[in-house]
């Protein structure tokens, strides 16, 4: 059997090139004290990611030695085809290479032979597998706010993905929102008064030069305590959840919205339901769905309307304001009226009528929005801005139209509290269920000491040798930290 290198002999290997790079640091300090950031991250990162590559590379190797040598190989008839066959794989340390066997075996009740690389299987290494798992979600994290080159650049230590692979692995998430979801069922539903539903969408420009909308629908009940966030600059929501994407009718978004509030919430308890928006019809098709609410006209649009209508008739504009706090529907008419008279050409006319149009229709949220003591403003406009536009429409991209769903859902998976490690366990996943070998079955007998290996690799690989083991060598450290790559 070959020498199987434990931890400390790979810390051993590399101790003194990371000594010696603390040692320039120090020296350049002393120097240039405005250099210690540099310093510091820059020579020790490379070492330590050297050391990292090391350490992984070592451990496949380690455990493919451990599978040569175990008794439940030989058992299963799997017999070495071919020895020192290379595997190219990129972590977030950088590109390593290990070798591993291919073995061969017969087929049961035929004269056929199957193959395969039995460390391979053992860690979900697929054949074709250019990249760990760590690597894809550290890369989806990155393009959920950045370009998807910058993304494939800072993915991996020393390694560049192009554009379109960060581009294909964005488009692969088609089950986000279900992962979220899922953690969420255990929870226990909450009995609130008052629930607000607002809503409105973003216009993105496609590759083919027109333009879609995703739609967003976000849910909450009110705004904390505090005065202001975190960062001092606005509100916060209580509990707020998004819902959004290219949902080509209307009634599929509205689904999603009913379906949260019934599993989070004591729906018959509510006494209050407002959906709040700029009254397009997509949002008040949201009253049909959910029994009981009310609509809330947000005052943005409204003050834009009343805006345009008075730009060259400023007096008019305190005026008209005044009214519809009052709710007076007859003085806002002849106010309306006088403002048309007065215009001084037929396009500011047009224009006036238009505003009076779209109060008229909206008369309802906005009594809604005066009378009811607990209905607030609808802040949709600015929602949208900051989890769909900051990414998706505020700079001059061309998206596909499954380009920019993906990216929409991943950006509302982020902001409802996703996480990378929920990524991380969406894409282990989503790998596609290998044949079970005989030989991984048997490796059975006991459950992994560390949860997150058994997360990753299920029952098939529990009486891995380097794993029953109490002392926990190098192979045990290095399996570990596989589970997270």
């Amino acid at each position: 059997m070959e020498e199987i290198i434990t931890y400390e002999e790979v810390i051993n290997q590399h101790k003194d090139e990371i000594v010696g790079a603390v040692i320039e640091a120090v020296k350049e300090i002393e120097n240039n004290p405005a250099a210690i950031l540099s310093r510091l991250t820059g020579g020790l990162d490379e070492k330590l990611n050297e050391l990292g590559k090391d350490l992984v590379c070592k451990a496949l190797e380690n455990m493919e030695n451990e599978i040569y040598e175990s008794d439940e190989r030989l058992s299963e008839g799997w017999t070495s085809h071919k020895k020192n066959q290379s595997k190219t794989l990129s972590t977030i340390f950088g590109q390593i290479e290990y070798e591993r066997r291919y073995y061969e075996r017969k087929k049961e009740n035929s004269d056929q032979k199957e193959y395969t690389y039995l460390v391979d299987d053992l860690f979900g290494i697929e054949r074709h597998q250019k990249m760990g798992a760590l690597v894809e979600t550290r890369m989806i994290d990155l393009a959920a706010e950045n370009a998807y080159a910058y993304s494939g650049m800072m993915a991996a230590y020393d390694t560049k993905f192009t554009d379109t692979t960060v581009m294909n692995k964005v488009h692969q998430l088609d089950d986000l929102e279900d992962k979220l979801s899922a953690k969420k069922e255990g929870n226990q539903k909450k009995a609130v008064d008052v629930l607000y539903i607002e809503a409105d969408e973003d216009h993105i420009s496609l590759q083919n030069g027109e333009n879609t909308i995703s739609r967003l629908v976000y849910v909450h009940e009110g705004y904390k305590d505090s005065a202001f966030s975190e960062d001092g600059k606005r509100r916060e929501l209580k509990n707020v959840q998004y819902i959004t994407g290219r949902y080509k009718e209307s009634e599929e978004i509205w689904l999603k919205v009913l379906d949260y509030i019934y599993n989070n919430y004591h729906f018959d308890e509510i006494d209050k339901i407002f959906i709040g928006g700029d009254g397009a019809p997509w949002i008040k098709e949201g009253l049909g769905w959910i029994k009981g609410s009310k609509f809330v006209l947000d005052q943005y649009h409204l003050n834009k309307y009343i805006m345009s209508a008075t730009a060259h008739m400023s007096d008019y504009r305190f005026r008209l304001w005044n009214a519809l706090h009052d709710l007076n529907k007859s003085r806002v008419s002849k106010l309306f009226s006088e403002l048309i008279l007065e215009a001084e050409d037929e396009k500011r006319k047009e224009r006036i009528r238009k505003a009076r149009y779209y109060i008229y229709r909206q008369w309802e949220g906005i009594r809604n929005y005066i009378e009811d003591e607990d209905a607030i403003n609808p802040s949709a406009e600015a929602h949208v801005s900051h989890v769909l536009a900051d990414r998706l429409s505020s700079r001059p991209l061309g998206w596909s139209l499954i380009g920019m769903d993906r990216m929409s859902k991943l950006r509302a998976f982020k902001f409802n509290g996703g996480s990378s490690k929920d990524i991380l366990e969406l894409i282990e996943g989503r790998k596609k269920k290998k044949k079970k070998r005989n030989l991984i079955e048997k490796m059975t007998a006991k459950k992994p000491s560390h949860s997150l290996l058994k997360n990753k690799y299920g029952e098939k690989k529990e009486n891995v040798p380097v794993l029953k083991r109490g002392k926990k060598n190098g192979s045990f450290q290095a399996v570990n930290y596989l589970a997270y790559n």
